[in-house]
């Protein structure tokens, strides 16, 4: 009786494996077949048309759509580059044509270089010592970029760091901003920059470097190109 017992068993054993078998290779056949996937790294392609821009100011350049009236009206009168009179308000707008098709601005630094025309106490005051510089656009202050002339470089409205108060007339300043956040959004949107110096200043030169990427370049342009503010848009 055991022994039959064991006999049936075996052969139960046996057909089971049997019908097992098939099963296990078709799931062997189907991994096989699965493609296997293979991580690729995510490589960043270059700019196809880099372009640098550098464009010094030389002439006034004045787009009244980014300053109020009483930014444009007198008193006081609206100076140009390198005047000697105090109270005197210097307005200047940077101007500039795309370089190519579908070009985004992706980094800009704005340099200007000032002197005082008259000597300068601790603000509050109403002399050199208050005098301040901001970037303009459409009426506004366009922020972080208002602080006084005679600070330190920190583009904070309404900072007062010094130099030693007072100062005496021909106190040189310059600052050096670079532009990011919604400056730098309006300068792709606009092609322009404008800047307002306060009134016992002169200033000296204005310098706009622009870095950017266009997609292609028109016939006839090149990528490296040095343009005057007043340049046609």
């Amino acid at each position: 009786m055991r022994t039959q017992t064991l006999k049936r068993y075996l052969v139960y054993s046996l057909l089971a494996a049997s019908l097992m078998l098939p099963a296990a290779s078709a799931q062997a056949q189907r991994r096989r077949a699965q493609p296997i996937e293979v991580a690729i790294p995510a490589v960043k392609s270059p700019c196809p048309k880099p372009f640098p821009l550098t464009i010094t100011a030389t002439t006034a350049n004045v787009v009244s759509a980014d300053f109020l009236p009483g930014y444009l009206n007198p008193p006081p009168p609206v100076v140009g580059f390198n005047s000697p009179v105090s109270n005197r308000k210097f307005l200047h707008t940077f101007q500039w044509k795309r370089p190519g098709r579908c070009c985004e601005i992706t980094r800009a630094v704005l340099t200007v270089k000032m002197k005082s025309n008259q000597v300068g106490h601790k603000p509050p005051t109403s002399d050199a010592g208050n005098d301040g510089i901001v970037i303009l656009h459409m009426g506004s202050v366009v922020l972080p970029y208002s602080q006084l002339v005679y600070s330190a470089p920190a583009p904070l409205l309404n900072s007062f760091p010094t130099p030693a108060y007072p100062f005496p007339v021909g106190q040189p300043s310059t600052k050096q901003w670079t532009i990011t956040g919604t400056a730098l959004s309006n300068m792709n949107q606009f092609q322009r920059l404008s800047i307002y110096v306060q009134d016992d200043t002169t200033v000296l030169s204005a310098t706009l470097q622009i870095w950017g990427c266009c997609l292609s370049t028109p016939k006839g342009t090149t990528t490296d190109q040095t343009l005057p503010t007043d340049s046609p848009n």
